[in-house]
């Protein structure tokens, strides 16, 4: 009888292991060969590692990522992609240092980067010691932002004044998170040594709360002063606008809370800003007036208007006169879209916003500076914003204005909106939510079209509502039933008139109308065209569609019996 020693098992199972070990290992070696050899066959191999390198850059910048590095995942493509991304330091030259950032991966970032420009956003509430990385490498600063707590902000900017930045162009400094903690021995002035040459290509500041030496500020091409004093305590109007007249290539104005409304009727003249594309002005109604009447600015420029003071139609009147003369001038913009905002705000007040768009795109519910002319008013009484809203659309050229988008004028009435539609001859299309608005306006609507006599009624052609509301419960107010019948009356009124609306447009979630077919099927009877949740609502030909799929299965397959 042969016997196994025990203590050989092992030793044999070890080998074999090792053995297929070692065969696994030759096979994933030979699948790496034949990977290495696929990609070879592939046409973008071809390419030189420095054209690689350049689509690496745009498709960072045109998936509008490259500070969250997810621009990354190319280096896992393959070895090559993966040395070529390595080595390409200006991607890696963009940091963004929040309150989830490592220092270890930013030390990272500022390794690889090498000589690259460095293009820092900080973003933080505690960010000193990160603050520390980037003073380091001062010298390769070509863009930084830096929004946090008021004393590491300040820090950090009186610290860089110590510093060469000769790369430099564009700073942005917000202090204003706890800024009230900052010790009263912590200078709060922008450096006046950062002026004096060791940052020579700076030309966009954006300052907020930082008081500076307005004498000192030339040659900017983009100004962003929010409650920005002058540090010789002469914030003066004829000031600024000597100040503009430091920076004739101007591009970018933003103003908020800046300058006295004393002595604005001290001369001065007329400031040219021939290359001015947005002027963005938070200030009193009085200022921004005389402020559009003493520059000189392109037709094209835009005009954003978040104006102090304006109760009423007679507030506004001032202001209109300069505008009007913008926005109407030879070379100006065809404005095509027209947007409403209108919200309460505490006490008897409305936040009340007109803004005109070229664009018939219904613009992002918060991009309001992407407008090429925007107005805010602050109306006590609904006729009161009546008499605001009439005097700027009777200002703005109406008359080529085709879309209104109504989403966000949560309490217009129906006289206001009647208001609205009779300065807006050529109203094809709205945009609206599921909300009041949608309801006080289509009713409005229906009512002009049942009664049109003295009435201006727009040649409405599509009307688009998103419903994306629904009741959480019952005790909540039912927005969808008055929405639902306003539509019905409007649809209904334009059927009687012969005129049906040529296009409706429903986006849906979530069940939000609760409606039957049936009741989808009758508005689709209503219209020439129904789409909902963007695909063409036919239910006609859906049927035939079904009949004419349903004949041909029969057809191919003649001994099937669906009668079962």
């Amino acid at each position: 009888m042969t016997t196994i020693s025990t203590n050989s098992q092992p030793v044999a199972i070890a080998a074999q292991l090792a053995e297929i070990n070692e065969a696994i290992a030759w096979h994933y070696s030979q699948i790496s060969i034949l990977k290495a050899k696929a990609n070879a066959l592939n046409s973008i191999s071809a390419l030189p590692n420095e054209i690689l390198s350049k689509i690496f850059v745009e498709f960072a910048f045109l998936s509008g990522r490259p500070f969250d590095l997810k621009w990354t995942k190319v280096m896992r493509v393959c070895r090559r992609w993966h040395d070529i991304a390595l080595g390409e330091q200006q991607l890696w030259g963009y940091i963004r240092d929040s309150f989830s950032s490592h220092s270890e991966r930013i030390r990272c970032q500022l390794e690889r980067s090498g000589a690259a420009p460095l293009t820092v956003d900080i973003m933080s509430g505690d960010s000193g010691f990160h603050s520390s990385l980037f003073l380091r490498h001062a010298e390769r600063l070509r863009n930084l932002s830096f929004i946090g707590s008021g004393i590491d902000v300040l820090e950090f900017m009186n610290s860089l004044s110590h510093h060469s930045l000769p790369l430099l162009r564009a700073m942005k400094l917000d202090p204003s998170t706890k800024l009230e903690e900052v010790p009263a021995d912590v200078p709060r002035s922008f450096p006046d040594a950062l002026f004096d040459g060791r940052a020579p290509y700076l030309t966009e500041l954006d300052l907020t709360q930082i008081p500076i030496n307005w004498s000192l500020l030339r040659g900017f091409t983009r100004l962003c002063l929010v409650k920005t004093p002058d540090t010789n305590q002469s914030d003066t109007f004829v000031k600024f606008l000597s100040l503009l007249e430091a920076s004739p290539a101007l591009r970018y104005l933003k103003l908020g809370k800046l300058i006295s409304s004393n002595a604005l009727t001290q001369s001065h003249p007329a400031v040219s800003l021939p290359y001015l594309e947005l002027i963005w002005v938070q200030e009193d109604v009085a200022l921004c007036t005389e402020l559009l009447r003493r520059i000189i600015i392109p037709p094209t420029t835009r005009i954003c208007l978040y104006v102090f003071g304006i109760n009423n139609g007679a507030d506004i009147a001032p202001l209109l006169v300069p505008a009007r003369n913008h926005v109407r001038a030879q070379g100006a913009p065809v404005l095509r879209c027209l947007r409403l905002d209108a919200t309460p705000l505490r006490g008897m007040h409305t936040s009340f916003m007109v803004s005109a768009f070229i664009a018939t795109t219904a613009p992002n519910a918060l991009e309001y500076d992407a407008a090429n002319f925007l107005v805010n008013s602050h109306p006590t009484t609904e006729p009161a914003l009546r008499g605001i809203m009439t005097k700027v659309l009777k200002a703005l050229p109406c008359s080529t204005i085709t879309h209104l988008d109504c989403r966000n004028a949560v309490h217009l009435t129906v006289p206001t909106w009647k208001a609205a539609v009779a300065l807006l001859p050529a109203l094809e299309m709205v945009y609206t939510w599921l909300n009041p608005a949608a309801a006080q306006f289509l009713t409005a609507l229906a009512e002009l079209t049942e009664n049109p006599r003295n009435a201006v009624v727009p040649p409405l052609q599509h009307v688009h509502l998103w419903a994306y509301a629904w009741r959480q419960n019952q005790n909540e107010p039912d927005e969808v039933g008055p929405v639902l019948a306003a539509l019905r009356r409007l649809l209904a009124a334009r059927h009687a008139c012969g005129t049906p609306l040529p296009v409706l447009e429903i986006d849906e979630q979530i069940n939000s109308l609760n409606m039957e077919e049936a009741e989808w099927e009758a508005l689709f009877e209503k219209v020439g065209k129904f789409i909902r949740n963007g695909n063409v609502y036919d239910p006609p030909a859906q049927r035939r569609r079904y009949e004419e799929l349903r004949r041909q299965w029969q057809a191919e397959h003649p001994n099937y019996d669906d009668s079962e």
